[in-house]
């Protein structure tokens, strides 16, 4: 996760932190860590103020993860919003994914949320990019 990331806490939730972290109590969990990289934050898309991102972000159990929403919107995040969160929570270097695990192993609880993760042990393998597509300005 990108280091002294001092711009979304302007953005900053603190009473959801407050109910995410009594929730987490009640069930049991350690409570949720709040600093420069944890937190929950609505942040509004620059190009749109109305569209507000929710988001949840947090760097424990040996994983960066950052959930991503819309507030008072019944829709997924589209690509351009998850570059533009990506690029607030995670350096431009780094590489993030989205899993689609097993449906053994499926979990939904907002099913117009995604997430972004990073290990932050290892290196992702990428597969290359002629595999996704034609890179802008490569020949084809």
């Amino acid at each position: 996760m990108k280091k002294n990331n001092t711009f979304v806490n302007k953005y900053r939730c603190k009473a959801a932190e407050q109910r995410i972290g009594l929730m987490h109590k009640l069930l049991g969990f350690a409570e949720p860590k709040s600093d420069l990289y944890n937190g929950y934050f609505y942040i509004p898309m620059p190009q749109d103020n109305s569209v507000i991102m929710r988001v949840f972000a947090t760097n424990e159990a040996g994983w960066d993860h950052v959930s991503v929403s819309l507030k008072d919107v019944e829709r997924c995040p589209t690509w351009e919003e998850m570059c533009f969160i990506k690029d607030l929570f995670f350096d431009k270097t780094e590489t993030v994914i989205q899993y689609h695990p097993a449906e053994s192993d499926y979990v939904n609880n907002d099913k117009y949320c995604l997430h972004m993760w990073r290990p932050q042990t290892e290196t992702l393998p990428i597969p290359p990019s002629i595999k996704v597509g034609f890179a802008p300005g490569k020949q084809k």
